[in-house]
């Protein structure tokens, strides 16, 4: 149970994210059609010659919160690189 308090808080936070490079892509879709666009990210990365420096932050901004409809769903994976 202690766990999973850790998890799901109605508490304020505040959270500092690193400063950097944050190579990013939006995408229609959620989690689970986010594979690809990984993919795209880490490609895009070693292409340019970055290094990845923290683990990715996926962000949904629309899902079944805000609507029914799956193709108005919008994600956002975030990489930190250097």
């Amino acid at each position: 149970m202690e766990q999973e308090s850790a998890r799901s808080s109605s508490e304020v936070e505040e959270k500092r994210w690193p400063e950097g490079t944050y190579i990013t892509i939006r995408f229609a879709g959620t989690h689970e059609d986010a594979a690809p666009y990984y993919r795209n990210l880490l490609d895009y990365i070693e292409e340019k010659g970055y290094n990845l420096i923290e683990d990715a932050l996926e962000i949904t901004y629309i899902d079944y919160g805000f609507t029914g409809d799956p193709s108005q769903f919008v994600t956002e994976i975030q990489m930190l690189a250097k």
